[in-house]
Formats: C-alpha cells, structure tokens, sequence
C-alpha cells in the first residue's frame, strides 16, 4: 500500500520526540505508541510545547533519536484542533490507517540519499522540500512493514 495514496502533498515533515517522555524512552516503547497507542487514540497525538501547524495531507516523518521510524499521513493539525478535541494542548491527528512503521528505523544518511537537502536530525521541527515526495513515497514502500 502506498503511503500518500494519490494525495496532492503539501509539505514533508519531521517530528522529533523525546527520550525523556516515557512513550519514547525506548525504540520498543516508540514503536509501541505508533502501532497501538496512537491507534487506539483514533489517530490524536498531543505536543508537549507548539504544534506543526501544517496542512492536511502532509507527511509526518516521526523521529527517534537519530533515525526515522514511523510515518503518517496529517488530517489535522493543532490550528484546527484547538476548537474540537484537545482546545488546551498543542496536538495533531494523524490517519491511522496511513501509519507506516520502520524497522530497522531510517537513518539520516539513508534519507538524505533521496532528500539531498535535509539538514541533520535534531530537536528541532524540519520540513523536507516536497520535490522529493515521489522518491519519498517509493523508499517508504520499500522499508514499510
């Protein structure tokens, strides 16, 4: 199954999350909260500090430590949020359906092969220049499990 299913992309995106959140302390609780959690959560994820503030249809590339390890597709970002579900908290909600895992997760040096300008990985929120979503889309097919 492809991951953007025909979908006209607005950006790429890449979420960084912390160790010190106890759903990530580990890769095995990482990949827990993508497959189960976040599923069992209809697809809403919570942010500590601000929100992506992106348009539906992006791509969310999730980041642990150094590696990506989870995608999906955004229906909503924390803008359109703030009236509904979560009014407080900085928060998005991704298509459970779309969620793709990695593992092994995705490297910097691997990404960087098909999105020659992505900067290396850090705390910090980065958005993947969209010429790449072809090249993009047919590597997460490959690596998807």
């Amino acid at each position: 199954m492809s991951l953007i299913k025909n979908l006209k992309v607005p950006n790429i995106r890449i979420l960084p999350t912390s160790p010190s959140e106890e759903c990530f302390s580990t890769l095995s609780k990482a990949y827990y909260f993508y497959t189960t959690t976040l599923k069992s959560q209809n697809g809403y994820y919570k942010f500590r500090a601000l929100g992506l503030n992106s348009p539906p249809q992006s791509i969310i590339l999730f980041q642990y430590r150094n590696n990506i390890v989870a995608s999906a597709i955004l229906l909503k970002d924390s803008n359109s949020l703030r009236k509904s579900k979560y009014p407080d908290t900085p928060s998005m909600r991704v298509d459970v359906d779309s969620i793709a895992i990695f593992n092994p997760p995705i490297s910097f040096n691997a990404l960087k092969s098909i999105c020659p300008t992505l900067i290396p990985f850090s705390d910090k929120k980065q958005i993947i220049d969209n010429c790449y979503v072809d090249a993009l889309n047919a590597f997460i097919r490959s690596r998807k499990i």
